[in-house]
Order: C-alpha cells, then sequence, then structure tokens
C-alpha cells in the first residue's frame, strides 16, 4: 500500500486517536465497493464525508484535511474499519509469515 502523505510521529499518532474516535462512535459506513462514509460526530463536527479506495491502493476524501494534505483521520478510519472487517485467510496468514 502507498503511503500518501509524510507525517510526524506526533500527528499520525493525533491522527489515529481521531480515525479511533470516528470508529468507537459508528461513524464509519461501507457505501459500495471502495466507497465509505463518515458521519459526523454531534457536537465535534457537522459534515459526512466521502472516503474512496482508488485502484492504485491510495485513498480519496472530500474533506478540507485530504485537499491539504492528502490525508485525513477519515481515511486513517477507513483503512483501520478494513483491517478489523477483513477475515484472515490463510493465504494472508502464508503472506506474511514469509514477508
Amino acid at each position: 500500500m502507498k503511503e500518501q502523505a509524510f507525517l510526524t510521529s506526533e500527528s499520525r499518532q493525533r491522527m489515529n486517536d481521531k480515525a479511533n474516535k470516528f470508529l468507537e462512535r459508528g461513524c464509519i459506513e461501507q457505501n459500495g465497493d471502495n466507497a465509505w462514509i463518515c458521519k459526523p460526530i454531534l457536537g465535534y463536527n457537522i459534515h459526512t464525508y466521502t472516503i474512496q479506495k482508488l485502484p492504485d491502493d491510495t485513498y480519496r476524501c472530500n474533506c478540507q484535511g485530504f485537499h491539504k494534505n492528502k490525508y485525513c483521520s477519515h481515511i486513517e478510519a477507513v483503512r483501520i474499519f478494513i483491517s478489523r472487517n477483513t477475515p484472515v485467510t490463510t493465504e494472508s496468514q502464508r503472506t506474511f509469515a514469509y514477508a
């Protein structure tokens, strides 16, 4: 998977914390193949954002942070969501075992 933006360890941690907040509150929903929405957290924000996974394994979000930095907490939340909801197969175990 390609990295889309340079992030310091501090900014990566803040982004991860925010992404986990979206996940804890059930804001991430799959909205078709390779598409998700991130619903707002009441009292925190008011917008629903759309996240897409592109054929080159990069992501795009329609939020202001993505347009500025080419990465955002909504994408991070989707990546975590995918990793938590993708079944582990024998093939994927074999691939990681020899990497």
